[in-house]
């Protein structure tokens, strides 16, 4: 692909994050995502076969930058891992809201869709994978996958919290915190290794 493919595919794929902003996917049409990007239907249509092809390729360029921000952290993570993670998934500053509505729409068209579905669990794996390398330091190699685990999912969880006003950056960073280093002081008695 070429240089001008993949920014006219990028600049396709923005339109097409800003229409499920504004009005969902079920009501993203092939015409919306146009006038978005600047172009006519029939130019949409030459990158990509319709918006579920778009939402595909979004995804998985999406994941991608995920990926790498993730891979980022692994090679530069402190003496404190878990901190570092919370600092990350919470960043001060944050577009979680407008975020929100796609993240969420994006996981429940997956359940409907085995190749986007495929897709998720293939992210999910590979940022629990990079996650499981950042928390080995803290406990130990038998235990990093659950530990893991824990932290994807409550790192999820907290993620809507925030972003539904429950509570702040701050208390969510904590909250990850403590939740995590509680889980990961309990496996040595509780938890049998993966």
């Amino acid at each position: 692909m070429t240089q001008k493919s993949f920014e006219r595919r990028a600049a396709i794929g923005r339109a097409l994050y800003k229409s499920i902003r504004k009005k969902g996917f079920a009501q993203t049409k092939l015409q919306d995502i146009a006038e978005l990007a600047d172009m006519t239907p029939s130019h949409v249509r030459y990158y990509f076969d319709g918006t579920r092809d778009i939402l595909k390729w979004y995804f998985a360029e999406t994941c991608k930058q995920f990926n790498q921000q993730a891979e980022e952290l692994l090679a530069t993570v402190s003496a404190d891992p878990i901190a570092a993670l919370a600092e990350s998934y919470f960043p001060e500053v944050s577009k979680r809201r407008e975020n929100l509505g796609v993240f969420l729409e994006l996981r429940a068209l997956a359940l409907h869709d085995t190749q986007l579905y495929s897709q998720v669990r293939q992210h999910d794996r590979s940022q629990i994978e990079i996650l499981a390398a950042i928390l080995t330091p803290v406990c130990g190699k038998p235990y990093a996958v659950s530990a893991a685990e824990i932290a994807y999912s409550l790192a999820q969880g907290l993620y809507m919290g925030e972003t539904l006003q429950r509570f702040d950056t701050l208390t969510a960073r904590a909250y990850f915190q403590l939740t995590l280093q509680a889980a990961i002081e309990k496996m040595d008695s509780e938890l049998v290794p993966r």
